[in-house]
């Protein structure tokens, strides 16, 4: 297993899936991750959908299956004097500390009990803005973020995106590399800091070009439906079993593409003017060669023809991926309660190698053993608080 961050202490106060992809990234290569849940119940992240079988349950989540995995579960009610007491000395021992819950409510400031400690706090905006105290969803998210204006049809509405892998994911890997920013400073003599990760300005910074593109030269690139725009070979195609993307943008490339399709030579495609200036003349005429096959043999065969071409893969073919079956992405992983599932792997390779997923926690599977091992709580001072409600 990849361990470069063995050295790196977590503690995780999530019950937003940014923060807890945040803390999966850090577990992923080898820091200690500890996740402090709620006595009852755990961590909100264990309570949303898909579950498996469709049978709600802590331990049945299959989002928090995914991005818990490779932590320790701690059950402790910070809210709670005790709580928050053990908390603190939780701390005193921490790199990190991965928030969304406001633990500075419950244990006064954290940097009082590790002044080199890095507290990454989740938001949704910025704090001192006018929007610091607004809810928000992924929705609404996704609007403010800029994304949603890009998709859809130029002359209808926006489309809905994809919006928990932006204003959950995107604000998570963001949060996980300004941290390490920040221990790395920490660890050169200098201080813990307070560090707010805003799920809007995170999706702001990653929304392409368009903002550059503005600001630039004045010009707003529009939605443009299934195609870029302008670009007549530069968009989504029918194909007999599903859609493919062809991204042919040279000359040569969409001549290649024309000659595949039947067309070469056609007066009215002579130019890239004429291409763009009868764009959906240019769609149909290509588009009859492309739906008459399957997406295999269209992207094997503009594959072999230079001229760029992908398929559009569902979610359950992805898997079955040649590339991604020769990579070993897709690991089985045994869970005490759901039994063996099958994970994604990390996006990047370490020396030649995945670092090996670790499966996710039981609710509380952990508390006594950090307790005990770590914060020198003796066997009755586990049953107390036990007792108590506190764990």
């Amino acid at each position: 297993m990849t361990d470069l961050l063995r050295d790196i202490r977590v503690v995780e106060l999530s019950d937003g899936c940014a923060a807890a992809f945040c803390g999966r990234l850090f577990a992923r290569c080898g820091a200690d991750v500890v996740l402090v849940e709620r006595p009852r119940g755990g961590s909100a992240v264990r309570w949303e959908p898909p579950f498996l079988d469709d049978q709600p349950g802590t331990e049945r989540g299959g989002l928090f299956m995914f991005t818990a995995a490779g932590k320790r579960s701690m059950t402790l009610d910070t809210s709670h004097p005790d709580g928050a007491t053990l908390l603190g000395r939780l701390l005193e021992r921490a790199d990190v500390l991965i928030d969304d819950r406001g633990a500075a409510a419950d244990t006064g400031s954290p940097a009082k009990a590790n002044p080199r400690l890095v507290h990454l706090v989740f938001r949704n905006f910025t704090p001192g803005g006018p929007y610091e105290k607004w809810l928000a969803g992924e929705l609404q998210l996704a609007a403010l973020g800029g994304w949603m204006a890009q998709l859809g049809e130029p002359r209808r509405t926006p489309l809905v995106s994809n919006s928990r892998t932006m204003t959950a994911f995107v604000p998570g890997v963001v949060g996980a590399i300004a941290a390490l920013a920040a221990v790395r400073g920490a660890r050169a003599g200098g201080r813990g800091r307070r560090i707010d990760v805003a799920a809007q300005e995170a999706l702001l910074f990653t929304t392409r070009f368009n903002e550059t593109f503005l600001s630039s030269t004045g010009i707003e690139i529009k939605r443009a439906g299934d195609r870029f725009t302008g670009w007549a070979a530069y968009r989504t195609f029918k194909a007999a079993d599903g859609d493919v993307t062809a991204a042919a943008a040279t000359d040569a490339q969409i001549e290649k593409l024309m000659e595949l399709a039947g067309v070469a030579g056609d007066p009215r495609f002579a130019t890239r003017k004429d291409r763009e200036s009868r764009i959906d003349e240019f769609g149909v005429a290509v588009g009859k060669w492309i739906a008459a096959h399957s997406r295999e043999h269209v992207f094997k065969v503009c594959q072999e023809n230079r001229v760029p071409m992908g398929k559009v893969s569902r979610v359950d073919e992805v898997p079955e991926m040649e590339q991604v079956k020769a990579r070993g992405f897709f690991e089985q992983v045994e869970h005490p309660v759901a039994g063996r599932r099958r994970m994604p792997g990390g996006p990047a390779k370490f020396g030649g190698e995945w670092p090996r997923v670790r499966r996710p926690p039981i609710l509380g599977e952990h508390t006594a053993e950090i307790l005990r091992g770590e914060l020198g709580c003796s066997g009755e001072d586990v049953a107390a608080l036990a007792a108590m409600g506190v764990i």
